[in-house]
């Protein structure tokens, strides 16, 4: 008979680490990364809700987490768009 704590789970949030970024790493990244980072936060936001509904989630504050970055990454995309380009130097 098997215990249930040998048998091997995989962690699907386990990639979420290269994911969540501090906003320091987040203004070295250009527009179009910036997208494909809110991209796979928010697929993976998703996935992560499903799962919390389905009462799979073993680690809840995940979520929280990537809300956050999220919402930091949305910030500079938004800061980026108004920020005005200078295309000529004033006198």
């Amino acid at each position: 008979m098997q215990s249930f704590h040998s048998v091997a789970v995989s962690s699907p949030v386990k990639h979420l680490t290269n994911l969540i970024m501090k906003m320091s790493e987040i203004k070295d990244l250009s527009l179009p990364e910036l997208n494909k980072k809110l991209r796979e936060l928010g697929d993976e936001l998703l996935k992560l809700q499903v799962r919390k509904q389905t009462g799979q989630v073993e680690r809840p504050h995940v979520i929280k987490q990537t809300r956050r970055a999220r919402a930091r990454i949305l910030t500079m995309v938004n800061s980026l768009i108004k920020q005005p380009k200078l295309t000529h130097k004033l006198p």
